[in-house]
């Protein structure tokens, strides 16, 4: 599904604030075979720079997510917080819509080179998959920058 920029009138793809990092890191493991494949399908399409709108609640992965009861987050505080941050370090206001190769750009500029990916969500259950992941791909994340000083 590749997004053609001709088609003004496309309603943006909603995305978490922090699912731009979850993305960078995905390799096909997740909670079950349809989240998986859900969010294959989501890769697929913002390989294609579609616009997203950046919010920081509920969104296209949330629906294939067992955390997700009725549209909420099992643990909304937590990924609230993971959300507030990357807005907060890529500068991005909730609700602005932009491509997403800007926003993964920005993500990659701002959080992963620099090493703030821990200071973002290192209680996730997922840390260790994007740890080896950041390993395999050159992101070296060894520093642990405390989030008071970024």
């Amino acid at each position: 599904m590749r997004f053609d920029k001709k088609t003004c009138g496309a309603e943006p793809v909603a995305l978490r604030a922090h699912h731009a990092v979850c993305i960078c890191f995905f390799e096909g493991k997740g909670y079950s075979e349809e989240f998986v494949r859900h969010m294959t399908e989501t890769a697929a399409l913002l390989s294609g720079d579609p616009l997203v709108r950046v919010v920081a609640s509920s969104d296209t992965l949330c629906s294939a997510c067992p955390n997700n009861v009725g549209g909420v987050c099992s643990y909304s505080e937590k990924v609230l917080r993971y959300d507030r941050e990357v807005l907060r370090l890529c500068c991005v206001e909730e609700g602005e819509v932009l491509p997403y190769f800007k926003l993964r750009k920005l993500v990659m500029q701002r959080i992963l080179l620099p090493h703030r990916r821990s200071a973002v969500c290192a209680d996730c259950e997922w840390d260790g998959v994007c740890t080896a992941s950041a390993a395999k791909q050159g992101i070296r994340e060894t520093l642990q920058i405390p989030p008071e000083t970024l």
